[in-house]
């Protein structure tokens, strides 16, 4: 998978340690992870991080208990391998494009249509859907997270109508930037 790892997330169970009922829940679903479990780190912290959830699974993990501390750190790997299409599911039923780019620049990263281009539409690609019961799904732009609401046009290039910085990602975009879904759909063998 191209994305970035994160082989180990150590988790201080004391910073949760507390009686309110959100610090009992998140200690007790941290205490019954186990191996094979998905492991999603939401709101990561600091600017380096993505905006979006990290999504991992279990490989392992080691305990320290002492007197006064309670960690634990969990060796994992990438849970997108594991995301398999599902017919007619709002987020994993749509199969990604052949390959597709902005046609033109958006350089405000606020515009609310956007031109995109099939790669290999000539030569017999599929083109994006325009079929209303199929939205709204979200592309990835450059790392901006959008979500398409319709798609208009019968040949490539098409017309996007879009809602833009769905991540919080607000950039402008240039012309031939990639344009893929958010959530793609992996065929199990």
């Amino acid at each position: 998978m191209d994305e970035p790892r994160y082989p180990r997330i150590p988790v201080n169970i004391r910073r949760f340690a507390g009686t309110s009922a959100t610090s009992v829940d998140l200690t007790n679903a941290l205490l019954t992870i186990d191996i094979g479990d998905r492991l999603d780190v939401i709101n990561p912290p600091g600017p380096e991080f993505p905006p979006d959830p990290i999504s991992q699974i279990v490989q392992g993990y080691t305990e320290t208990l002492g007197n006064f501390e309670h960690d634990i750190v969990f060796n994992c790997s990438p849970a997108s391998p594991w995301n398999v299409g599902f017919i007619d599911d709002p987020v994993y039923g749509h199969a990604d494009t052949d390959g597709s780019t902005l046609a033109g620049d958006y350089p405000l990263g606020t515009e609310a249509t956007l031109i995109v281009a099939t790669t290999g539409a000539a030569t017999g690609s599929p083109l994006w859907t325009t079929d209303s019961t199929d939205f709204p799904f979200d592309i990835n732009v450059g790392g901006e997270r959008i979500t398409v609401t319709n798609i208009t046009g019968a040949a490539s290039p098409q017309a996007f109508t879009v809602t833009r910085s769905v991540n919080g990602v607000v950039k402008g975009q240039t012309n031939n930037t990639d344009v893929r879904l958010w959530q793609p759909m992996y065929l199990s063998m």
